[in-house]
């Protein structure tokens, strides 16, 4: 997999369709999930480990623990890092078409506005 598999759509918003952005917004959506994931799976890990140097009094266990706490908590700070720096390429390319899409429509923001009112009635 690419390092940068958005960069063409960061610099060239005209060539994106809705397909592309709704692709975004799902690729946003699964970032979420995924972080969620690295956490549970994180959390299960270190009450794994928490629990095997508390109920048990052998080193072997206690090693084992330990190591289950360490991995845990490995996994925490990597899923983090993982989903920050999606998540920021996601605000990055959202973030510049919000920008183009509000200077470029003027005219048909008001003409929406304005059907939003006709149809509030």
């Amino acid at each position: 997999m690419s390092e940068k598999p958005y960069s063409s759509y960061i610099k060239d918003h005209k060539s994106m369709i809705l397909r592309d952005y709704l692709a975004i917004d799902r690729t946003a959506l699964t970032n979420e999930t995924a972080f969620m994931a690295y956490v549970r799976t994180s959390l299960a890990l270190i009450a794994a480990g928490v629990s095997l140097v508390k109920f048990f009094n052998e080193p072997m266990m206690h090693i084992l623990g330990w190591a289950f706490v360490g991995v845990g908590s490995w996994l925490a700070l990597y899923g983090y890092s993982r989903y920050r720096k999606v998540d920021n390429l996601m605000h990055q390319i959202k973030g510049d078409f919000v920008a183009e899409h509000l200077k470029s429509n003027k005219k048909k923001s008001s003409v929406s506005s304005w059907m939003v009112q006709l149809f509030k009635r």
